[in-house]
């Protein structure tokens, strides 16, 4: 790595060793064994990946055909690791090394876009890399096995790329990388329309041909998956689209994506938001404008499908995450521009400069990972375990327990990804995203004023008459039993409680196995 600058590599090792501490504390044992476990939501991707490795194709419960990931290469990635036939309390860390492969790689991209578009100017270089690499939400959606880390990536990449390019001498090859992103996730196709759309704006010669090769790119890709779906599935789009968009007036979706949006930029710190557009305003410049275009477009998408599920948490999500990192050079020149006129205009000796601009780094990064209050400083130093840490050793616990029943028995989760990857029974998906009788049903919504805020997209659907009585699971797990149409559904069901979970257990279950043997010894721990 000697073509790497001194900074550069400081900034990598320590980020290195960040995240390979990272993902030490989102690790655990259990049982006498070391597990590594991702978020929950690509754990469903990863029981997908387990599945297709087996033989029993790209499915959630095998040979039982539904679309319940968005990510279809990512999740052939992660067959990968199963494919090598790595043990399954192990196949999480191949994915979470990975994302932080990944993750390096961004900076040293984002290194270079800073030196390209500010060469004389090394400072910002370092500050929007240094921002890049501990950028808490960037750093935990990627850790924990979610694409944001490639999609992010890709788009890093292929910004570099444009900006690179002269005239008409434009490298086709990051056309034909952002299409690949969409088999990532298809909706990688608004940040490929903006980029595409930013290349046709800045060849004036060959506008028309740039736009067109891209659209047939894209469309292409489109079609291809489409297809694939439609034999493989039987459908046109993913199961998941139907589950988070449709069945809901989008006046609530859209209400509640302006909310969270709103929560982002104050926490985030709105002055922080608009500096770089006054930045991007006073210099106009084509690259300046194509990386804030980039950036407002994802929050605008995001807004559009109502936010993540975990806007709770704080910070960018899912949406906003992939384009963020390019949108910190632009904050970093904004912030280095500031600076530098106050220090001209009071005069402050160059040797006091490396300590101002020390302080401006720090405050920063407590700035923009300080979500809420304190705890999400105290996470980001890892001072906490990983967001969702504390949930994957609830639902593993649950899984080994559960592994303690006859082979025959089936469940029903609220929770569908941990859990099901972990255990070998048949599950249904209490939610709908692996089920298309649910995720084809209306939205439920709070009937309060809070209908426009107070709901996570892909979580408010739900037929407990389909999902109990008619499936008759012999166990549930996660189920909400205080809601009053529940209640009378469990009465042949036994009620435990263990982990912070609720479980039940068919009373007259066949298939329980020594599962209540060793829910009794779990309890007396």
């Amino acid at each position: 790595m000697k073509f790497l600058p001194r900074p550069l590599l400081i900034i990598i090792s320590l980020a290195t060793a960040y995240y390979t501490f990272f993902i030490i504390r989102s690790s655990f044992v259990l049982d006498g064994n070391r597990y590594f476990c991702l978020f929950d939501d690509a754990m469903i991707s990863m029981q997908y990946a387990k599945n297709l490795a087996l033989g029993n194709g790209l499915t959630w419960n095998a040979h039982e055909r539904i679309e319940g990931i968005t990510n279809p290469l990512w999740t052939l990635i992660m067959s990968i690791p199963h494919s090598l036939s790595v043990p399954h309390n192990f196949t999480s860390l191949f994915i979470q090394c990975l994302g932080g492969i990944f993750l390096i790689a961004q900076c040293i991209i984002i290194w270079k876009i800073a030196e390209f578009l500010f060469p004389d100017k090394r400072i910002i270089h370092i500050i929007s890399t240094i921002l890049t690499a501990f950028y808490v939400p960037l750093n935990t959606w990627s850790l924990m096995g979610m694409e944001v880390s490639l999609c992010s990536l890709i788009i890093t990449i292929s910004v570099y790329g444009i900006l690179k390019s002269k005239g008409t001498n434009f490298p086709y090859p990051y056309f034909i990388l952002l299409m690949l992103g969409t088999f990532i996730r298809m909706d990688m196709c608004i940040p490929a329309c903006i980029i595409m759309g930013g290349v046709a704006l800045k060849s004036k010669e060959s506008r028309l041909k740039h736009l067109c090769f891209g659209l047939l790119l894209l469309a292409l890709s489109i079609g291809i998956q489409t297809i694939w779906r439609y034999a493989y599935y039987g459908d046109f789009l993913p199961n998941t689209y139907y589950l988070k968009m449709t069945g809901l007036n989008p006046l609530y979706r859209i209400t509640r994506g302006l909310f969270v949006t709103g929560k982002f930029i104050l926490f985030f710190n709105p002055f922080l938001i608009l500096l770089p557009i006054l930045f991007t305003l006073r210099k106009k410049e084509f690259a300046y404008t194509l990386i804030l275009t980039l950036f407002f477009t994802q929050i605008a998408y995001s807004t559009y499908v109502g936010g993540d599920a975990w806007d709770w948490w704080g910070g960018a999500n899912r949406y906003i995450s992939i384009a963020i990192a390019p949108f910190f050079i632009i904050l970093s020149a904004s912030i280095y521009t500031i600076i530098n006129r106050i220090i001209d205009k009071l005069y402050i000796a160059v040797r006091y400069r490396t300590a101002i601009y020390i302080i401006t780094v720090i405050l920063l990064l407590i700035n923009i990972n300080f979500q809420k209050d304190g705890s999400s400083i105290a996470t980001g130093l890892l001072l906490n375990q990983p967001f969702g840490t504390g949930d994957n050793i609830a639902n593993v616990k649950v899984a080994i327990l559960l592994n303690n029943s006859d082979e025959k028995a089936r469940v029903a989760t609220v929770t569908a990804g941990a859990i099901h990857y972990f255990t070998d029974r048949t599950m249904y998906d209490i939610l709908g995203k692996n089920d298309t009788y649910i995720a084809r049903l209306p939205a439920i919504i709070p009937a309060d004023k809070n209908k426009y805020i107070s709901f996570h997209p892909g979580h408010n659907k739900y037929d407990y008459n389909h999902s109990i009585v008619k499936t008759k699971p012999d166990f549930i797990i996660g189920l909400d039993e205080n809601k009053p149409e529940v209640k009378a559904l469990l009465k042949n069901y036994n009620r435990d409680s263990v982990w912070g979970l609720v479980l039940f257990s068919k009373k007259d279950s066949p298939y329980l196995g020594d599962y209540e043997k060793k829910l009794s010894y779990y309890k007396q721990l």
